[in-house]
């Protein structure tokens, strides 16, 4: 008898350093151990048959979000503003843009055609909604195929019975194409707009958003909100409350005219280990070589930006300051 408990407790061992194993990664950082589970890689994420992975030697993807403001079908029927703004999307391998003013989806269908012109592979990211409801300003991510993919069934607007958000965040799960399924960087987005005239009451919604955004997703570790904020980093409201909550970008500014920062990335700065440790906000007037007048017709915002490790689990880095800003 003692040898068949003897037996079931080895089994009962084995088993258990198994599952720890397999599940759980151990780690040395600042002189202590550090026991983290391990993210279970989304099944629903399928790979893109066909199109070539571009830069595939590239072990960085970079990230932005850009305030278009606004975009609407007269300003995009300027030649020289839709190649000005094709530049500045190709910047990026994803790009959550807000405050597209249409009734439907032509307006950022025409936007990827410009990015698009010169070969490139962009796609974009929709609420289903949008063309089929009146809808004054919505939200979209540009993203280039080449580099990463979207599971489309995570695409959608956060739900908001009580229409206290007055523009839906957008919410979709991406994976870098590149290495294998198993070890590419997985992430979810929630693109998201704060209305000048709420801005205390949605921030304090927003964090919400984030629990059930990323409640729906319960494998995904790396849940980043993005967009425009309409504040800075000091007046985040229970927003700023998420444990462990990290920024881009601080002591700066976000506006093509240089007065504020109203646009961010927020993440969880334990979860995102993914970061490489750069950020930054793309000044217009030099990126683009115009004058500050040329550059906010443009668009009154300037992309906002980080970058990220394609592996799962890349190192996580630091920010400097300069052109660079420390995570909080």
């Amino acid at each position: 008898m003692w040898k068949v408990i003897l037996v079931s407790i080895v089994l009962a061992a084995a088993g258990g350093t198994y599952y720890f194993l397999t599940n759980y990664d151990v780690s040395r950082q600042e002189g202590h151990v550090v026991i983290s589970r391990r993210k279970v890689v989304p099944a629903a994420l399928p790979e893109t048959p066909g199109l070539p992975v571009t830069e595939p030697n590239r072990k960085t993807i970079r990230l932005a979000t850009f305030n278009l403001g606004p975009l609407d079908r007269n300003k995009l029927g300027s030649p020289l503003i839709a190649a000005h703004l094709a530049t500045l999307i190709r910047d990026f391998d994803v790009v959550a843009v807000q405050n597209i003013r249409a009734s439907n989806q032509g307006v950022v269908r025409d936007l990827v055609r410009y990015v698009n012109t010169i070969g490139d592979n962009y796609d974009f990211a929709v609420a289903p909604e949008v063309g089929t409801e009146p809808i004054q300003s919505y939200s979209a991510i540009l993203f280039d195929a080449g580099r990463v993919e979207v599971d489309r069934s995570t695409v959608h607007s956060v739900e908001d019975p009580a229409g206290r958000l007055r523009y839906p965040p957008l919410t979709a799960l991406f994976r870098v194409r590149g290495p294998a399924p198993e070890e590419a960087f997985t992430f979810l987005l929630i693109n998201v707009q704060v209305d000048l005239n709420q801005v205390d009451m949605e921030l304090d919604l927003l964090d919400d958003v984030y629990f059930a955004v990323q409640g729906s997703q319960p494998a995904e570790d790396d849940v980043i909100l993005l967009g425009h904020l309409n504040t800075d980093d000091r007046r985040f409201g229970q927003l700023g409350r998420i444990p462990h909550l990290g920024w881009a970008v601080s002591n700066t500014v976000s506006t093509t005219r240089g007065t504020r920062l109203v646009d961010n990335i927020l993440f969880n700065r334990r979860a995102t280990t993914e970061l490489t440790g750069r950020s930054g906000v793309v000044d217009l007037v030099k990126r683009l070589n115009l004058n500050i007048d040329e550059a906010s017709m443009v668009a009154e915002h300037m992309p906002v930006w980080v970058e990220l490790s394609v592996f799962e689990g890349g190192q996580a880095g630091r920010i400097a300051t300069g052109d660079k800003h420390d995570l909080r």
